[in-house]
Order: C-alpha cells, then sequence, then structure tokens
C-alpha cells in the first residue's frame, strides 16, 4: 500500500504544521465486503479522521437512471448519503452494523493525536450546551440499532426493492 503523502501547509503561513488529509469513502455493499481494506488504508496512512456516506444514486447520474424502477416512490429524505434505497444484500441489520462500526472507527478515533481536555480548552463554557447535542447525535452515528429503527420506520413509509446485482457494477 502506497502511503498517502503529507504536505506542509505553507498557504497558511504555518510551515511546522501539516495538511491532514481527511478522506471520504463512499459505502455500498461491494465497499463493505472489502471494508476492511479501508480501514486498513486509514491506519496504514495515520489518517485522525474519516468519513463515510452510504453510495446514493443523484438525480442525472448513470447508477440513478439504472436504479430508477427500484428507486421509484422512495421519498427524497432518502437521498441524503446516510439512507439506504434499496434492499441491501447482506441484510440491513448486516449492513448497519458496518456502516456504524465505520463511524466508531472515525469519531472515537482513540488513538488520535488530539485528546479530550484539547478539544475542551478550546471551547467556551457558553458553547457546552451546542457542543452536548452535537455529541449526543454524533453518538447515534455509532449505533446499528439507531439505523435499524429509522430504516424500519422507512420502511413502512416506502418499502426497498431489491436492486440487480449488474445496476452496482462500474460498466
Amino acid at each position: 500500500m502506497v502511503p498517502f503523502p503529507r504536505q506542509p501547509a505553507d498557504s497558511f503561513g504555518q510551515r511546522d504544521h501539516f495538511a491532514e488529509p481527511c478522506p471520504a469513502f463512499v459505502t455500498g455493499e461491494q465497499v463493505f465486503l472489502d471494508s476492511l481494506l479501508n480501514w486498513d488504508f486509514v491506519a496504514a496512512n495515520g489518517f485522525q479522521r474519516a468519513g463515510y456516506t452510504i453510495l446514493t444514486p443523484l438525480p442525472g447520474t448513470e447508477l440513478f437512471q439504472k436504479l430508477a424502477p427500484v428507486l421509484e416512490g422512495q421519498p427524497w429524505f432518502k437521498y441524503d448519503m446516510h439512507h439506504v434505497l434499496w434492499e441491501p444484500r447482506l441484510g440491513p441489520k448486516r449492513f448497519f452494523e458496518l456502516y456504524a462500526e465505520t463511524w466508531r472507527r472515525s469519531i472515537l478515533n482513540t488513538s488520535g493525536e488530539k485528546r479530550w481536555i484539547d478539544w475542551m480548552r478550546q471551547i467556551k463554557p457558553s458553547e457546552i450546551p451546542y457542543l452536548t447535542r452535537v455529541l449526543a447525535r454524533t453518538q447515534r452515528m455509532m449505533k446499528a440499532s439507531a439505523y435499524m429503527k429509522e430504516h424500519e420506520e422507512a420502511e413502512r413509509v416506502a418499502p426497498l426493492r431489491s436492486a440487480p446485482p449488474q445496476a452496482l457494477t462500474a460498466s
């Protein structure tokens, strides 16, 4: 695996600091089957943060056209890259277990360079209520049960269909 190059942040006038890449991964079932490779890539390159979103076929894309029959009837609120728009072949429970794990590994970042006390020194007491709400929402991202509950509620509104495997492969 080739390490990701770090570049000095000269444009910010901080020659002793480096720009820290924050990789973003689009996660679909095929990606989860190789999810350990993504986690190994993040670890091997020493990234302190990584983001994950669910593969979402957006209007105007080839994938949206391919999946049009499957996507029919899905409400627009689900096109936010955090909801599934077709029935996961892994099954919803396993899919969301893996998705929550990606966030656990990224958000918790227990081996990160910045300690909690370092973060706390940067906030004003008046910001504590806001930060508390953000942290509570963040905790939800790491629980597969929260995604499953939302998934089951959404299924009552618009049941998911299975996507044909060939629609999800690169053309």
